[in-house]
């Protein structure tokens, strides 16, 4: 005698349930505002969500690095000054200043004779050839762009073994201001 299995019953409907936006690593900003709200402060956040690490105190409003690309050393690194603002050049070896007026300036390492050459991509002109690294840095006007992307702070191009970085060097605090909108909620002013 053969039995024979029920008829299965199919679902009609598929539930799926889910929760967050982040990546698992790190800290939470809903898990830090919960034990913020609980009452912990920022030291027993931080040590819980980054264990093993230590905080330091640092004098205000630090100069912070950021590296923004790294290119083979027969490539350049291009900076645009923004039209109605100005820029200047500043050579780090020597401390000497250009002034740069709008336009698109492309910085070169020549590895023979070891100078970083700037160029007006603009107007075709050279601007000159410098022992460096050489920093970028807004006088007035407005930012300076590399990449389609605005940046605070100056942009400073330099050589590391093969390779030729541009790196922003900017406030901290104008930093975190130019990082957070799209990512973070700042708090407002308060009403009364």
């Amino acid at each position: 005698m053969f039995l024979l299995a029920p008829p299965a019953e199919g679902a009609s409907a598929v539930k799926v349930c889910g929760s967050g936006f982040g990546h698992g690593v790190g800290l939470s900003q809903y898990g830090a505002y919960g034990r913020a709200k609980a009452g912990q402060g920022y030291v027993q956040i931080l040590k819980s969500y980054y264990p093993g690490t230590s905080l330091t105190r640092y004098a205000d409003d630090p100069v912070v690095r950021v590296l923004l690309a790294q290119r083979s050393l027969s490539t350049g690194h291009d900076v645009v000054v923004s039209s109605g603002a100005t820029a200047r050049l500043r050579n780090l070896a020597t401390g000497g200043t250009v002034s740069l007026n709008p336009g698109t300036y492309r910085t070169q390492y020549v590895f023979t004779s070891k100078v970083y050459r700037v160029t007006n991509v603009s107007t075709g002109r050279a601007v000159g050839s410098y022992t460096g690294p050489v920093v970028y840095e807004p006088v007035s006007g407005g930012l300076l762009s590399h990449g389609g992307k605005r940046y605070r702070g100056a942009l400073a191009a330099q050589v590391s073994g093969s390779s030729l970085l541009l790196v922003n060097k900017v406030r901290l605090d104008d930093y975190v201001r130019g990082w957070c909108p799209g990512r973070c909620p700042l708090p407002g002013p308060r009403k009364p």
